[in-house]
């Protein structure tokens, strides 16, 4: 008898595409037997407790297959919290707690181990029954997706360990660092708000990112990643001063690859907005105020303390209006309100902009009314009051709706901008950290557009609607 797992998920995959198992039984005695079934049960997090049973029929190829994204879904979900302070928001690493600039993450992993079976009858008139364990496969799932089709090696398609793995270049790699990204699909250049005064240094921001190499780690596949760097630099593209080292560890709010042995630290944060930079203490000179005329910033990650040792892409944060030679089509300067959205982006982790267009607040009220008949009918006279009414209000509910714009955008922010749009989780953050409120994008429609069919102005509206109704006195 010869019973495998012919097909498997990667050591780290994505949640919302199809997680598939194919189950091999080669005897055909066994396989053409009565009532056979392959078998497949899903523990998670190494319990001892089963989380799920899937039975199947083989099918013309005498094999078992199953998708389990639908049920592992269901475990995984968006870190919402700064782990090192639940009361606060993800967004806030090293402005609650600033001496951690580093947080875990919350449930946006979980581990799968898939125990692979079959049962048989004896006859036709019997039971089956099953047998023990034939094969065991475990794996990472983490809240995300990645697409449909495949454009290059590890770039899309299905999820096929030792075949094809799409979650691949974002590892962490110290052999092809410009390569590896961050959990994100955003530009490596972004814009935030910030300058050398701390009052103006006021966006929060994170990172995500992967811990764990083959010597450390759940996640033994890829690189570690021990330390972030910043460094800053003027209109000249100068780097000013000397790069900034943030230690990764638990004592931090992080993980070292050692201490990374359960799934919360397998997956981690960085806060490194302008707001997040100026505040943390884990190293204050890396706050923006320190630095004359600063342009932008770049934060990258490395496996060691030396900024040698990158593991991945550089991501340069440039300041509004800053002078240094950028595809910068932002406005410099605004009149109207700022508006800082967060959003899940479809590798889990969180993405920001800053929309500095017009926007417009309304709220959409509904009543729920009754009629009377004002009088004092029930005494033994009749008579009514200047102030009874006829038509009354039960209650009324409030809808608080906001339309922003986004500034002149390049292309590049354009095709990003698909993920807001399609995003289930999305946040409004105040310049008072301590306040999110999340929102629900109502656009129908996203359209892609590029500097040739949009006559080089690329501008997106966003209508957002408050996920909480205003609260009435009713």
């Amino acid at each position: 008898m010869a019973f495998t797992i012919e097909q498997k998920p990667s050591l780290l995959s994505a949640a919302n595409t199809p997680l598939v198992y194919i189950l091999k039984e080669s005897t055909p005695g066994t396989y053409n037997g009565y009532k056979f079934r392959y078998v497949l049960k899903i523990y998670l997090d190494d319990s001892a407790v089963v989380t799920s049973v899937i039975k199947i029929h083989k099918n013309e190829s005498n094999v078992g297959i199953f998708d389990i994204s639908h049920i592992i879904r269901t475990y995984v979900s968006t870190t919402l919290t700064n782990s090192n302070d639940t009361t606060y928001s993800i967004h806030s690493l090293g402005i609650d707690e600033t001496a951690k600039p580093f947080g875990k993450n919350v449930a946006q992993i979980v581990k799968v181990t898939a125990k692979a079976l079959y049962e048989v009858a004896t006859s036709a008139t019997t039971s089956p029954s099953e047998t023990g364990v034939q094969a065991t496969a475990d794996s990472y799932a983490i809240s995300a997706t990645t697409p449909f089709t495949k454009t290059a090696a590890n770039v899309g398609g299905l999820d096929i360990n030792g075949s094809n793995f799409p979650l691949t270049y974002f590892m962490n790699s110290d052999s092809a660092e410009d390569s590896y990204s961050f959990f994100t699909n955003a530009p490596t250049v972004q814009f935030v708000r910030g300058s050398s005064t701390s009052a103006d240094n006021l966006d929060q921001l994170t990172l995500c990112f992967k811990q764990g190499d083959a010597d450390d780690g759940i996640l033994d596949q890829g690189d570690k990643l021990e330390y972030m760097f910043v460094e800053y630099y003027n209109s000249s593209g100068a780097i000013i001063g000397s790069a900034q080292p943030f230690a990764n560890s638990n004592a931090n709010g992080g993980s070292t690859a050692a201490e990374s042995l359960t799934v919360d630290k397998a997956i981690l944060y960085f806060g490194c907005g302008t707001k997040n930079l100026e505040t943390q203490t884990l190293n204050t000179s890396a706050n923006p105020s320190d630095f004359a005329d600063w342009a932008y910033y770049r934060v990258y990650g490395s496996t060691s303390s030396s900024s040698g040792d990158r593991c991945t892409k550089y991501y340069y944060f440039y300041r509004y209006g800053s002078g240094a030679t950028v595809d910068d089509r932002h406005q410099s300067c605004t009149r109207y309100d700022n508006v800082r959205l967060a959003w899940v982006n479809r590798l889990g982790g969180w993405d920001y902009m800053n929309f500095r267009g017009k926007s417009k607040t309304s709220i959409d009220i509904k009543n729920s009314d009754i009629e009377s008949v004002p009088g004092t009918w029930d005494s033994a006279t009749f008579n009514y009051n200047n102030w009874d009414r006829g038509k009354k209000t039960l209650f009324k509910t409030a809808t608080k709706k906001m339309t922003i714009n986004s500034d002149w955008l390049n292309e590049d922010e354009a095709v990003w901008l698909e993920e807001l749009f399609t995003s289930n989780e999305v946040q409004i953050l105040n310049d008072d950290y301590t306040i999110v409120d999340s929102v629900i994008v109502t656009n129908k429609n996203y359209i892609k557009k590029t500097s040739v069919n949009d006559k080089i102005k690329i501008q997106y509206t966003i209508n957002l609607e408050y996920a909480n109704k205003v609260r009435t006195n009713s």
